[in-house]
C-alpha cells in the first residue's frame, strides 16, 4: 500500500507543480510517481500470475494497462498545463477537471 500512496502523493504533488508552471518540479514528480506506480505494478503482476480464475487473472492485466497507459498521459496534460497557466485559471474558476486517472486513484 506504501507504493501506492507515494504514487497519489506524487500525483498531486504532479497537479500543484503545473498549476505553478514548475516543468522542472513535472519531471521530478513524473519520476517519483512512476518508480511508485512500477512498484505497485509489479505487485498486481505477481497477483495475477498467482489467480486462479482466468477472468479475475484478465482483469487485473486490463487495470495495469490502463495505469501503464495512463501515467503519460496524466504527464502530458500537467505539462500542457504548465504551459498554459490561463487554461487553469478559466478551468479552476468553474470547476476543477476530475479525470479518470483521479476516480482511479479515489476509488481504488
Amino acid at each position: 500500500m506504501q507504493s501506492r500512496m507515494r504514487e497519489k502523493e506524487a500525483l498531486s504533488n504532479l497537479e500543484d507543480e503545473a498549476r505553478r508552471g514548475n516543468l522542472e518540479g513535472i519531471e521530478t514528480e513524473a519520476r517519483k510517481a512512476a518508480m511508485a506506480q512500477e512498484t505497485f505494478l509489479d505487485r498486481a503482476r505477481r497477483r495475477a500470475e498467482e489467480a486462479k480464475d482466468p477472468s479475475k487473472k484478465k482483469r487485473i492485466l486490463d487495470a495495469i494497462t490502463d495505469l501503464e497507459r495512463l501515467l503519460p498521459e496524466t504527464v502530458r496534460a500537467a505539462r500542457r498545463l504548465a504551459q498554459n497557466p490561463s487554461y487553469v485559471t478559466r478551468r479552476t474558476a468553474h470547476k476543477p477537471p476530475h479525470t479518470h486517472r483521479t476516480r482511479l486513484m479515489c476509488n481504488g
